[in-house]
C-alpha cells in the first residue's frame, strides 16, 4: 500500500476530474456507494475487482488500466482510486497522508511544474495559431482565472467560459473543446502560468513568435525577388508584348509562395495571373485600371518581403479566423447570387443580422467550390450548422443560430453551430424598411466613409423612384440601368458582360423594361455599392416588389461640409488624377520602352500650377526614367515600377478623398441620363 500512498494523496477531486471529466467522476462516486469491491495488493500495483471489472492501479496513476472496453479513463478506474484513497485515509499512515495532501493543495506537484516549464514557445505558437492575437490580451489584462492545486485549472474569458484542466502528464489534460492534443485553450492556460511564474513576458512571446529564422527569411526574399521580376517584365514588355505563358509563370510563383507561407503574395499573384488570362482571352470583364492597382499592390508587398527583417505578420494569413458570436444570432435570408469564374463556382447566400445593436448588419454564407474539383456544373448545396436540409432550402426560413462563427461578415459552416429555432421568413418587415436608402446622396456619403474591402461592407437596400434608362452598352460591354431617387439624383446600376452572366443580364433587361412601363410600381433592390471613375454605382443582387413603403419619407439634407465645397476646383483636381491614372494604364499597355511621354509632361505642368508639388515631383522623376529607358541601353524598368507604385498610391489616396464630392456632383440630373 505504501507504494501508492503518494499517488493517492495527489488524486483529489480536481485531479480525478482532470484525468477524466466531471460527469465520469460523479458517476464513479455514485457507483462506489453500492459497488462490490475486492482488493489484491501485488508487488507494484493494486488489483481492484469492482462490479466485475478488474482495475490495475499503479503509481503513477495514469499507467493504471481497466478490463472494460473504454479507451479513456473510465468510471471503474476512478471508483477504484477513490476506494483506495478511503482505505489509505483509514490506515495508520493517515497523518502523513493528510500532511502530504495539504502540501499538494498549496502548489502544483513538482512533476507537473517541470513539464509546464518545458513546454516550448514553438509548441505554444503552433497550438495557438491564428488565435494568438485574440488570446494574448487576456493574459495582459489578467482576465484568465488560474487555480493551482494537484492540477492547474483555468477558465477563459470567452463566451463559453471554457474550462481547462492541466494534469501530469500533459497528454492527459482535458479541455471543454474535447480535443486530445495541445489545443489553443490549453496552450493559453500554460502560457498564462508561465507568465505568472515570470518565466516569460506576454509581450516578449508576441515579439518572438513574429520572428522568422535566417533560412526562411533568405528563401522568402529570393522568392519575392523572382516574383517581383515577373511584374517588372510585365511593365517592361507591356500587355501587348508579354508572352502568352505569363499566367502560368505567375501560377508557378504563387505555388512557391504558398510553400513558403507567403499568403498575401500567393493570393495577389493568382489574381494577377487570372486577370492576365482574361486579358489574353479578350474578356469584357477585364479592367485595366483594376489590373494596374493589382500590379502596384502586389509589387509593394513583394518589395516589403525583400527587406532585411521580415516578421510572420508580413506574410499574411491563409485562412481567416472565425470568431464566435457573443450571443444567439438571429438571421433573415434576403437573397442569393450565383458565382462563376475561371477558378470558382457556387452560390453566395445573403442574410440580415436582426440584432438591432449589431454593427455588421449583412452576413454572407459562401457555398463556393473550385472548378478544378467540381467542373463547370453547379455543385450540390452544402448542409451547414447540423441542419437536415441543404442551405438552399433553409433560405425560406428565419433562423436563430447558437455558437455562430463569423469572420469579416462571412458565416462559418462549423458543426459546432446549431440551428435552435426556425420560422417562416417574412421580408416585408421593419428591419428591412429601416435600412432602405431613399436618397442616393446619403447612400454615397455613408459608404464613402466605410472601408469597402469586404462584400458585406458594400451591401445596401435602395428604393429608386424611377427608372430612366435600361439597356446594354455595346461599347463598354455592360448592362446599365439609370435610376433616380425622389430628389432627382441619378446613379447607375450596371453589370459587366461575361458569358457566365448572360442570362442574368437578360433578366435585368426584362426587369428594366417592366419598370419603364410601370413607373408607379415600388421596387426595393439589394445591391453592392462601389465607386468607379468618381461615380457611385450599384451591382444588383435581388429585387423585391412586395415591400410596403412608409407613409412619409423624411427629406434628407446634406451635412454642412458637403454644402459649401467648390465643385469646379475639386472636379479639376479629380480629373487630373484620373488622366494621370489613364496614362499609367497606357504605359502598362504599351510597356516602358514604348511609352508616350508628352502627356506626362503636360500633366506634370498642370500639377505644378495646381499647387500639387509632391505629385509634380513624382511625375518629373517618372518622366526622366522613361526618357532614359528610350535613349540608353540600361534597363530602368525596376526603377519605373517603383515610381509607378508611389504614383499610383498618391492617386488612390487623392481619388479616395475627392470621389465623394465628384460623385455628388455627378448625380445631378442631365438630359443624357435618358439616353445611352
Amino acid at each position: 500500500m505504501n507504494f501508492l500512498q503518494e499517488a493517492l494523496a495527489l488524486a483529489d477531486e480536481s485531479y480525478l476530474i482532470g484525468m477524466s471529466n466531471k460527469g465520469i467522476y460523479k458517476r464513479a462516486c455514485k457507483d462506489l456507494e453500492h459497488a462490490e469491491i475486492f482488493v489484491n495488493y501485488q508487488e507494484n500495483f493494486a488489483e481492484v475487482n469492482i462490479n466485475g471489472e478488474v482495475c490495475n492501479i499503479k503509481n503513477p496513476l495514469w499507467e493504471s488500466s481497466c478490463s472494460c472496453p473504454s479507451r479513456t479513463v473510465c468510471r471503474h478506474l476512478i471508483s477504484a482510486i477513490l476506494f483506495l484513497r478511503e482505505q489509505s485515509s483509514e490506515s495508520e499512515d493517515n497523518n502523513a497522508t493528510a500532511e502530504l495532501e495539504e502540501d499538494l493543495q498549496e502548489s502544483l506537484p513538482d512533476l507537473l511544474k517541470q513539464e509546464l516549464q518545458q513546454v516550448s514557445q514553438a509548441q505554444l505558437k503552433k497550438a495557438l495559431g491564428n488565435q494568438t492575437k485574440f488570446m494574448i490580451p487576456w493574459i495582459q489584462e489578467q482576465k484568465i482565472i488560474l487555480e493551482e492545486s494537484s492540477i492547474l485549472s483555468g477558465i477563459l474569458p470567452d463566451e463559453n467560459q471554457t474550462a481547462v484542466r492541466i494534469v501530469y502528464p500533459l497528454a492527459h489534460s482535458t479541455c471543454a473543446c474535447h480535443k486530445k492534443e495541445l489545443c489553443a485553450h490549453k496552450a493559453i492556460i500554460i502560457l498564462a502560468w508561465q507568465v505568472k511564474q515570470n518565466l516569460i513576458k506576454a509581450e516578449d512571446f508576441l515579439e518572438q513568435i513574429q520572428c522568422l529564422d535566417l533560412k526562411n527569411i533568405q528563401d522568402i526574399q529570393d522568392s519575392a525577388k523572382r516574383s517581383y521580376d515577373l511584374l517588372y517584365n510585365i511593365l517592361k514588355w507591356g500587355l501587348v508584348r508579354i508572352p502568352e505563358n505569363m499566367p502560368e509563370h505567375l501560377e508557378a510563383s504563387a505555388v512557391q509562395s504558398h510553400a513558403l507561407k507567403m499568403a498575401d503574395a500567393e493570393r495577389m499573384l493568382r489574381e494577377i495571373g487570372s486577370s492576365l488570362a482574361e486579358c489574353r482571352d479578350r474578356r469584357a470583364v477585364f479592367q485595366l485600371e483594376i489590373f494596374l492597382q493589382k500590379i502596384c499592390t502586389c509589387a509593394e508587398c513583394l518589395l516589403n518581403l525583400q527587406k532585411e527583417s521580415i516578421l510572420v505578420s508580413d506574410l499574411g494569413q491563409f485562412k481567416k479566423t472565425y470568431q464566435e458570436y457573443s450571443q444567439d444570432l438571429e438571421i433573415l435570408p434576403i437573397g442569393q447570387r450565383k458565382i462563376e469564374t475561371h477558378e470558382y463556382i457556387g452560390v453566395n447566400y445573403y442574410f440580415l443580422n436582426l440584432d438591432y445593436h449589431a454593427e455588421q448588419k449583412f452576413l454572407i454564407y459562401s457555398d463556393i467550390r473550385p472548378v478544378f474539383y467540381e467542373g463547370k456544373a453547379y455543385p450540390k448545396s452544402s448542409v451547414p450548422w447540423n441542419a437536415d436540409v441543404p442551405i438552399a432550402k433553409l433560405m425560406h426560413n428565419k433562423m436563430v443560430l447558437k455558437y455562430a462563427k463569423i469572420s469579416d461578415g462571412k458565416l462559418s459552416s462549423s458543426k459546432e453551430t446549431k440551428i435552435v429555432f426556425q420560422t417562416k421568413a417574412i421580408l416585408n418587415c421593419e428591419e428591412i424598411r429601416n435600412l432602405i436608402y431613399f436618397d442616393f446622396r446619403k447612400l454615397a456619403i455613408d459608404y464613402s466613409q466605410k472601408n469597402l474591402n469586404f462584400e458585406t461592407d458594400r451591401l445596401c437596400f435602395v428604393k429608386p423612384s424611377a427608372c430612366l434608362y435600361s439597356g446594354f452598352d455595346t461599347h463598354a460591354q455592360c448592362y446599365q440601368m439609370r435610376i433616380a431617387d425622389n430628389s432627382g439624383n441619378v446613379i447607375c446600376m450596371q453589370v459587366r458582360y461575361k458569358a457566365e452572366n448572360k442570362k442574368f443580364i437578360n433578366l435585368l433587361e426584362n426587369i428594366g423594361n417592366i419598370m419603364l412601363k410601370n413607373p408607379e410600381q415600388d421596387t426595393v433592390w439589394l445591391c453592392s455599392v462601389y465607386f468607379e471613375n468618381g461615380k457611385l454605382n450599384l451591382y444588383p443582387i435581388e429585387i423585391y416588389d412586395f415591400i410596403s413603403m412608409p407613409d412619409s419619407i423624411p427629406e434628407y439634407s446634406l451635412p454642412s461640409e458637403f454644402e459649401n465645397y467648390q465643385p469646379n476646383y475639386i472636379n479639376q483636381i479629380f480629373m487630373l488624377l484620373q488622366d494621370v491614372q489613364n496614362e499609367l494604364c497606357a504605359l502598362l499597355q504599351s510597356g516602358s520602352q514604348s511609352a508616350y511621354i508628352d502627356n506626362f509632361k503636360k500633366y506634370q505642368t498642370q500639377a505644378e500650377y495646381s499647387g500639387m508639388h509632391g505629385f509634380s515631383d513624382l511625375l518629373q522623376e517618372l518622366i526622366e526614367k522613361l526618357e532614359q529607358t528610350r535613349h540608353v541601353l540600361q534597363d530602368n524598368s525596376k526603377a519605373i515600377l517603383d515610381l509607378l507604385i508611389k504614383t499610383q498610391k498618391y492617386i488612390r489616396i487623392g481619388i479616395k478623398k475627392l470621389e465623394i464630392f465628384y460623385a455628388l456632383d455627378a448625380m445631378k440630373f442631365r438630359k443624357e441620363d435618358l439616353l445611352l
